[in-house]
């Protein structure tokens, strides 16, 4: 049964780290050393253990608990270290972007730009456009896509353990998560901020919520 939940592991914290860009063969490789090692290191004390307070035993169910323990351990451990893994720069992956009239490619870059005047019925506009950056940080459920919104306008959707970023001309702005439109008390699916000139936003998405602690709205220094 371990081996079977160890293989499902070995699937799940590689396709982690290729969202994050990275070769799925090395984590896979830490995640199987983490789990069997640690069970092996977990079973071997639980004999020890045994035969020192009772040398005549040949009971195994202290090796079995602290073996499955190890694999815990190592479970935790795995998929520590690659959610924590840097995402690396990725090309341009054209299933991630909202394919609409209101968002086109800046000149072959990574950026796109959001020309929301024409949405925006008050308010100035910016005449340096501000960096926004969306970062889905990695969840259990990494299969699940979550559809990005700024002023009403679909900007991209994204896999956890990805990131996108666009330029936004818009000073005044709501961005949500799933649907444009959200109760102005509801924090965890739409934020609302105040773009600078060439400024940098940053905002940190979790399972389908904003992480509002790692919000970062910057003026261009």
């Amino acid at each position: 049964m371990d081996i079977v939940y160890v293989i499902w592991l070995l699937y799940r914290n590689g396709k982690v780290a290729m969202n994050r860009g990275h070769n799925p063969t090395k984590y896979r490789v830490i995640t199987l050393v983490l789990c069997f090692g640690l069970e092996i290191l977990g079973s071997i004390a639980g004999i020890f253990i045994t035969l020192s307070m009772n040398p005549d035993s040949q009971s195994l169910a202290l090796a079995y608990i602290l073996g499955i323990l190890g694999i815990v351990v190592g479970t935790v451990w795995s998929r520590m270290i690659v959610n924590r893994a840097p995402i690396e720069n990725q090309p341009n992956n054209n299933d991630n972007v909202y394919h609409g009239n209101h968002a086109q490619p800046n000149q072959g870059t990574e950026y796109r730009r959001v020309d929301s005047s024409a949405y925006v019925m008050q308010g100035e506009q910016l005449q340096k456009p501000a960096t926004i950056r969306i970062i889905n940080e990695y969840f259990w459920n990494d299969d699940a896509k979550d559809l990005f919104f700024l002023n009403n306008i679909p900007i991209c959707t994204l896999q956890p353990g990805n990131e996108y970023s666009f330029l936004s001309t818009s000073v005044k702005n709501v961005f949500s998560i799933g649907r444009p439109d959200y109760p102005a008390d509801d924090s965890q699916h739409s934020i609302k901020f105040v773009a600078a000139e060439n400024g940098y936003i940053e905002i940190t998405v979790k399972d389908g919520k904003i992480v509002t602690d790692k919000f970062k709205n910057l003026k261009a220094k």
